[in-house]
């Protein structure tokens, strides 16, 4: 039996409904029929579409409910359950109504309201045929129907609040591993250069050009990213890390925080290592300046190192677990080298160390040493403005590495540098010995947006065979800090 409505045909639930596999087919035909809709999410639709998909290829899009929040499941078979306020009518799909008969003038009603036209009602017969092994009566499904929907709700709600607290604990570590709580550091040290920088579009892509040149895919990731997050910076925007970045913070927190010990103020233990005057930093112990990178350690450690800004000899420390002739350890600061003549000792360093008191730049004599803005560790020669104070100085005696390698003999062959902004002067100091001799050379180059786009171009056009590697160690508090140049003379190749 069929009735009009509002010139929509709608199949009533009667004994002429769908009985069996063959009128479902003619069905299909006679309405041009394509893929269906199966009306219902519950106990009766399930097995209906068991039934279905063993006797019948035709194509399931979804199951509608009218509450979306109110199903026993998310999906069936794969294929999921969506509300009928998100499905459209359209000519080339029907509606199989599958639920308990009691429902389906209800069921009726809201089909013709949505505008849904070739639907049909599954017949009483089908539905007691494929109730199978379900209880007698239709009351017991319902009763079991409320059960299972009952302790559903009750396992959704459980799990919507263990996901919520899953989420919060993640968003709590996350912001713990996250390597910023803020960007000062990096505002301070590159922004206006970088805004000044990047006007000139010009220069600065022709700088770019030069800085990323014969660089490995890495040392230029590493360039890319680390002016891609200035340019993010620039616009008060969030700096996205990596999850690679984030797990690498997770293993310095485990391998590296975790097992400095401090049972004194101001000293600290780790691994062999005794220290007093300063904190255990990240780059020096763990990152180690970026020894890891170097190709040829045999060359790089096989006679004298210079260790230009000593401090308290934490980096002539990790120096001496790897070369084989002196390391010259300078420190310009009176109170800085006498703190590292006694970390020497405690090391038993005494005889692989020499605590220079000098600073090294490109003159010889006397200079001014200017308080750094983040202790003596960031005390510099360089009055750049940006961490000392350009009024608060002392004067120190310096001399240039070319000078002290000529009037002590010296075959060097590695240099490290880390001296707050004065590498340039350290470097045109240096020029004879890097000519003659070819050091390996590991070169900060994070104190200035100049250094970190100069530096490496500069060592280039000395044409000596040089070949560059940008290490940056992955730090909380800024992008840049700690970032290293590595040269190496190629006569590894």
């Amino acid at each position: 039996m069929k009735s009009e409505d509002n010139g929509r045909k709608i199949v009533i639930s009667n004994n002429e409904n769908l009985t069996d596999v063959g009128f479902l087919s003619r069905w299909l035909d006679e309405n041009e029929i394509k893929q269906i809709y199966v009306y219902g999410a519950g106990i009766v639709s399930y097995y209906f579409s068991n039934w279905l998909l063993r006797e019948s290829n035709t194509q399931i899009l979804g199951y509608i409910v009218s509450d979306k929040n109110n199903t026993l499941f998310s999906d069936y078979f794969g294929i999921p359950v969506e509300s009928i306020d998100d499905i459209s009518p359209r000519e080339e799909y029907g509606v199989v109504v599958a639920t308990m008969p009691n429902l389906h003038n209800e069921i009726k009603a809201t089909l013709i309201e949505k505008g849904f036209s070739k639907c049909l009602f599954c017949s009483e017969k089908l539905y007691r045929e494929i109730r199978g092994e379900f209880p007698s009566s239709d009351a017991e499904i319902l009763r079991l129907e409320q059960i299972i929907f009952s302790n559903q709700k009750k396992l959704y709600n459980e799990t919507i609040k263990i996901s919520a607290n899953v989420n919060y604990i993640k968003s709590i570590v996350d912001r713990m591993y996250c390597p910023y709580t803020g960007y000062d550091f990096d505002q301070k040290m590159y922004l206006n250069d970088y805004l000044f920088w990047i006007e000139d579009k010009e220069q600065s892509e022709e700088e770019l050009k030069k800085l990323i040149h014969n660089l490995d895919d890495s040392s230029r990731e590493e360039v890319l990213r680390a002016l891609s997050r200035m340019r993010t910076l620039s616009k008060g925007k969030i700096i996205d890390y990596s999850e690679e970045e984030i797990n690498e913070l997770k293993r310095v927190d485990n391998e590296f925080i975790k097992k400095v010990y401090r049972i004194r103020d101001n000293h600290f233990y780790y691994g062999s290592f005794t220290v007093e005057g300063g904190k255990a930093e990240q780059p020096c112990f763990y990152n180690e300046h970026g020894i890891s990178e170097i190709i040829d350690k045999e060359k790089a450690f096989s006679s004298d190192a210079i260790d230009a800004g000593g401090f308290i000899g934490d980096s002539a420390l990790v120096l001496s677990q790897y070369t084989k002739g002196i390391i010259h350890s300078f420190e310009a600061d009176d109170d800085n080298i006498e703190v590292m003549k006694r970390n020497l000792m405690a090391n038993n360093l005494a005889d692989k160390v020499i605590p220079v008191n000098l600073a090294l730049g490109n003159t010889v004599g006397e200079i001014k040493l200017y308080s750094g803005m983040l202790g003596s560790n960031s005390n510099s020669i360089e009055s750049n403005g940006n961490l000392v104070c350009d009024d608060i100085f002392k004067v120190v005696q310096a001399t240039t590495i070319d000078r002290y390698v000529k009037d002590n003999g010296l075959l060097i062959s590695l240099i490290k540098t880390d001296v707050e902004g004065a590498e340039f002067d350290l470097l045109r100091g240096a020029i004879n010995t890097i000519k003659t001799q070819k050091p390996t050379l590991l070169i900060s180059i994070y104190h200035s947006l100049n250094d970190f786009l100069r530096i490496k171009p500069w060592i280039e056009e000395l044409n000596l065979g040089y070949k560059f590697k940008i290490f940056r160690p992955v730090m909380k508090g800024s992008f840049l800090a700690e970032t290293i140049l590595i040269c190496e003379a190629n006569d590894y190749e």
